[in-house]
């Protein structure tokens, strides 16, 4: 299972911290709050179908699946395959985004059903059966959220044929990383689940060091300079200067969506 795009799944309410390259990586202070793919989520698909235009369709499921200008960019990807990305994914009906919303809308549904029975016995009105009809749909819900699993896989293989194989790979990472609160350029090194906590409390103290004006513990200091000097690090660094353009041309795409 894809565990990146599962765990969106299962996620709400959260931000996407993406770290400008402003002053160089050892200077990077501003970030950028984005919605997490999960918003889009947790969105009904088949409501936004009635009241918003195709290109808003387009776009919301390409952040569900964790495509957007910024992730392109920290995976080094040019504006000209950006846009290739979104028409690519737009009109291929068996594997693109269709087929995806359709698989989310199932899964919405889903755990909609469940969770309000889920809080009705929770609450004390449930009867004698609700529980074993309540387990029924946990599993029904588990089985809509592997499909959505499976159609994600079949969209981002459209992806990888787009891109190289170093994009693919810091794409690949930077939507993993992402979802477990690493900013970019960071999230585009291939990180465990315990280097992502190191490298998080690291940041967390060069911020307070910052703060505070006074240097940082030479642990801390050592576990940034490595990663800082990581080949993806800086080719999502570099990457990233070019977010405007890859933006422009992103959204271009996504508005002839609409034609």
């Amino acid at each position: 299972m894809n565990v990146t795009t599962a765990s969106r799944l299962r996620r709400s309410g959260k931000v996407l911290a993406i770290a400008l390259p402003v002053m160089g990586i050892a200077g990077l202070s501003t970030l950028v709050m984005l919605p997490n793919q999960s918003s889009a989520q947790q969105e009904d698909p088949q409501r936004l179908d009635q009241i918003a235009p195709r290109s808003m369709i387009v776009g919301g499921e390409l952040a569900a699946l964790g495509i957007t200008p910024e992730s392109l960019a920290a995976a080094g990807v040019s504006s000209t395959n950006a846009a290739s990305i979104v028409r690519a994914l737009n009109i291929n009906s068996d594997f693109g985004v269709d087929r995806f919303r359709a698989a989310r809308e199932q899964h919405v549904e889903a755990q909609r059903d469940f969770d309000q029975l889920a809080q009705k016995i929770r609450s004390g009105r449930g009867r004698g059966s609700d529980a074993i009809e309540c387990e029924a749909k946990r599993v029904h819900m588990e089985l809509c959220e592997n499909t959505c699993v499976v159609a994600s896989d079949h969209a981002l293989r459209i992806v990888e044929g787009v891109v190289s194989q170093d994009e693919w790979r810091r794409l690949h990472a930077v939507r993993a990383n992402i979802d477990a609160g690493v900013p970019v350029p960071y999230a585009a090194r291939a990180l465990g689940d315990a280097d992502r906590i190191r490298l998080r409390n690291a940041l967390t103290a060069r911020r307070v060091a910052e703060r505070d004006e006074r240097e940082l513990d030479r642990s801390h200091a050592a576990l940034l300079s490595a990663v800082e000097s990581d080949p993806d690090v800086i080719a999502a660094q570099h990457g990233l200067m070019d977010v405007g353009f890859i933006r422009n041309a992103f959204e271009l795409a996504l508005s002839q969506c609409d034609d």
